[in-house]
């Protein structure tokens, strides 16, 4: 079964770069754009941080 739309790129946004302008640069050369995460360049670029962010129980410390 085909994708609709023939989508043919998938990005996970996580990516290893400390460079925004580079990051940003990969990002929009793809056939379908994604925002890209920098945890190696902000702590609170992380996903896990992000998400677990008012979850109960749970204390962020950089």
């Amino acid at each position: 079964m085909p994708i609709p739309g023939n989508l043919i790129t998938t990005a996970m946004a996580v990516m290893p770069h400390k460079n925004v302008d580079r990051a940003l640069e990969i990002a929009l050369s793809m056939d379908v754009p994604f925002w890209p995460q920098l945890p190696h360049y902000n702590y609170y670029e992380d996903m896990y941080v992000q998400a677990s962010e008012h979850f109960p129980g749970i204390f962020l410390n950089n």
